[in-house]
């Protein structure tokens, strides 16, 4: 599912989290805000996460783990704190992009 550039604002929608078998989520550049949902955990097939400039905020948070299949994953761009979960993406054996 992309929807990049299309000037989307709010929050990230919980209701995608029941889309566990969802393989792209691009939602890049627009003007979206708070913090990733915890349901997103269920993105089990997830290969594309893209959230890149937008207003995101909270932690990066270490359900990434979860996306055993991500192969791309973008966040610049955000007011993300703390520290990223790097023990999270050290097991996702097809990570090529961050």
């Amino acid at each position: 599912m992309y929807l990049e550039f299309n000037e989307l604002t709010g929050q990230l929608p919980p209701e995608l989290g029941r889309l566990g078998s969802l393989g792209y989520l691009g939602l890049s550049s627009n003007n979206l805000s708070g913090e990733l949902p915890g349901n997103y955990a269920n993105f089990t097939g997830l290969q594309w996460f893209r959230v890149a400039g937008n207003r995101l905020t909270g932690q990066v948070p270490s359900f990434i783990a979860n996306w055993t299949e991500l192969n791309r994953l973008s966040l610049s761009g955000n007011d993300f704190e703390g520290e990223f979960p790097l023990e999270s993406i050290f097991n996702l054996q097809y990570l090529r992009y961050l």
